[in-house]
């Protein structure tokens, strides 16, 4: 999954991470994605967030999917130009942290993707946990940045039990 593909543009006026104090508030995501290829699917990754975020097109014989097929999303955007406008819906009802990954596939390898995540809870709450994320900073292992150490070699080992269990 990768934020940007060649040939791709993908805007979006919201924000990624959002913070709502009432967890009655909705909150949507539109994306206008203009493209030569066509778009074939749009799906919810996620199955855990899927009571809480739906897709919606801008058709009305469409609304709640968790995939559908890109061509419901076709559109035209303000300059008139053929377009593809997808809606991502939130509704919470709780407290809580809630995350969704939105993947846009055009047949092409890797597929395009948007992480979206609310945070619902009062504000001093929600002050603490953006404090949390910026210090939260995960590198992914690669072969560039990870040292592989051995372990000892069974036959070195001196304890019987272990010595069994690797054999």
């Amino acid at each position: 999954i990768s934020k940007n593909i060649d040939g791709v543009i993908i805007e979006c006026s919201e924000q990624d991470v959002v913070y709502i104090s009432k967890k009655s508030d909705n909150f949507t995501w539109t994306f206008v994605i203009h493209s030569e290829t066509a778009l074939e699917k749009v799906a919810l990754l996620h199955n855990k967030g899927r009571l809480h975020f739906r897709l919606v097109s801008t058709s009305e014989e469409f609304e709640g999917y968790q995939v559908a097929p890109g061509d419901l999303f076709l559109d035209v955007d303000a300059d008139s130009k053929a377009c593809y406008k997808v809606i991502v819906c939130f509704s919470g009802g709780m407290f809580g942290s809630f995350s969704q990954c939105v993947v846009f596939d055009f047949g092409l390898r890797p597929v395009l993707g948007r992480k979206l995540s609310v945070e619902i809870g009062d504000q001093p709450q929600q002050e603490k946990v953006k404090e949390l994320r910026k210090e939260l900073c995960v590198e992914r292992w690669t072969s560039q940045n990870k040292e592989i150490i051995r372990s000892s070699n069974a036959s070195e080992t001196t304890d019987p039990f272990t010595h069994q269990l690797l054999l």
